[in-house]
């Protein structure tokens, strides 16, 4: 949910604007190609997405790293909880998953 101007946050922890390129991975697809998406903001429990790929569903698992990382940079798994088209590209808000391993 976007935040009203002048309301509160009510989070815990601030969101942090970010403008990163990302690699996702859906969890159950390993050998699929890597999709493109950008972080938007970041909060210590969580990031909010931007991508094209319309079928990632909420609940979903995926696995992002930076677009630019080497091979041996670990991915990180984070949990779809909530998705929204906004201007032709999903928003996806998603959950940090601290002890999944990868």
């Amino acid at each position: 949910m976007r935040k009203t101007p002048g309301a509160p946050d009510r989070r815990s922890c601030p969101r942090v604007p970010q403008n990163v390129r990302v690699l996702l991975l859906t969890d159950d697809c390993v050998l699929e190609e890597p999709y493109g998406g950008l972080i938007l903001d970041s909060s210590r429990g969580g990031l909010r997405l931007a991508t094209h790929q319309e079928y990632i569903d909420e609940g979903t698992v995926l696995r992002i790293r930076h677009a630019r990382a080497w091979d041996g940079v670990p991915w990180l798994p984070v949990r779809v909880t909530n998705r929204r088209l906004i201007n032709g590209s999903w928003e996806l808000g998603c959950q940090l998953l601290r002890n999944q391993a990868i």
